[in-house]
């Protein structure tokens, strides 16, 4: 049987690019760039993560390090494991590029025998989208959208109550509102100094560094090859509802309230701070 979280008294957690997804548990410590709660400690993690080294027991982030580029990525596992006690745990989850492109594999001989062609459809936006989007939602919220229930249920199938959420945000409005006065004195502004293809180029550079669309993607190999450059050690891949940090199904960090997988399409790998006192290479 699960312990609880009370089973670990003293102990620190840490949970990074939090969102909506936080622990109210006093032992965790909830970080993202905006506080939706008070709870939820507004940091940007660009800036490094605002504690001694050595302060927690366990470093915890999901479907984070995706948006982050290679070398921003490296700077905060090593982060993380700077603010770990020794012999401390960090749990990371992000899209399991293996398992997405084997599935897409199995569409595409599928759809190439003659099959439907909507679950190949998914799978290349499943794989790409996030990657080259521009706009909030992409390819993904129009897809959901726009097809039947049999096809959005094969979507949240693979990406779980997260393609609900992205379908669920409405569609584009065909008259926007009105701009406030700041808004258009800023268009205007920008107008005057750039040509439109500049602005255009300004505005897909702002969104693309805004946090949503994915920098990089890792499998089993990468990812554990990069925890193990940023210094832990005793790497092994675990199941949604399954960790060596005691009690974990209680925290419900990786589960819906309905207990089943919020992101399905996620690997999740577990590794040590070594016991020793040397850290990782600087």
């Amino acid at each position: 049987m699960a312990r609880s979280h009370t089973d670990a008294p003293g102990r620190r957690y840490l949970n990074l690019g939090c969102g909506r997804r936080f622990s109210k548990a006093p032992e965790w410590t909830n970080i993202d760039i905006r506080s939706s709660h008070d709870r939820v400690i507004a940091h940007d993690l660009a800036d490094g993560i605002p504690f001694p080294d050595g302060t927690f027991d366990v470093v915890y982030h999901s479907n984070m390090l995706e948006h982050l580029d290679r070398a921003a990525a490296e700077g905060l596992l090593r982060e993380c494991c700077r603010v770990l006690k020794p012999g401390g745990l960090c749990r990371v989850g992000v899209p399991d590029m293996e398992d997405i492109a084997r599935i897409y594999l199995d569409e595409l001989e599928q759809r190439a025998a003659g099959g439907p062609a909507n679950r190949h459809e998914w799978m290349v936006i499943e794989m790409i989208d996030q990657m080259v989007r521009h706009e909030p939602g992409g390819a993904m919220a129009e897809y959901i959208r726009s097809h039947g229930p049999a096809d959005v249920e094969y979507a949240v199938e693979r990406a779980g109550n997260v393609a609900r959420q992205v379908g669920a945000r409405p569609a584009p409005p065909s008259r926007p509102p009105a701009p406030s006065l700041r808004a258009r004195i800023g268009r205007a502004l920008r107008r005057w100094l750039l040509s439109e293809s500049e602005l255009r180029a300004l505005e897909v550079g702002i969104y693309r560094t805004a946090g949503e669309p994915h920098l990089w993607m890792y499998d089993r190999c990468t990812l554990g090859a990069l925890l193990n450059a940023c210094g832990f050690v005793e790497l092994s891949i675990r199941a949604y509802n399954e960790s060596a940090i005691p009690g974990w199904s209680s925290h419900a960090l990786d589960a819906d309230p309905d207990g089943r997988e919020h992101a399905p399409d996620t690997l999740y790998m577990e590794a040590r701070k070594p016991e020793s006192a040397s850290g990782p290479a600087r």
